[in-house]
């Protein structure tokens, strides 16, 4: 696992990216070494989570399908307030 980003007296605050050892990268905002606020997860299989994270715990979710440079592109689900999901197709 390697976190590049900001610290503070040694623990993850701020904004940074995480890079897990199964290969997947989470991109988002830490406080006091945990996930939370926005954040993107970007899975193995080439699937994006983006949402919001409080204490390491996915709260909400926003999107999650394929992604291209960095924008919505192929399959995915966009998800409204309360979680329902307002979209299902492609992008």
């Amino acid at each position: 696992m390697k976190f590049e980003g900001e610290f503070t007296e040694g623990i993850r605050n701020g904004k940074g990216t995480l890079y897990l050892t199964n290969g997947e990268k989470i991109e988002g905002s830490w406080l006091d070494g945990k996930l939370y606020g926005e954040a993107v997860v970007f899975k193995v299989n080439g699937t994006v989570l983006q949402g919001t994270w409080e204490d390491n715990r996915r709260t909400s979710l926003t999107y999650e399908g394929e992604v291209k440079s960095g924008v919505r592109d192929g399959d995915g689900i966009a998800y409204g307030k309360g979680g329902l999901p307002i979209y299902k197709g492609s992008w």
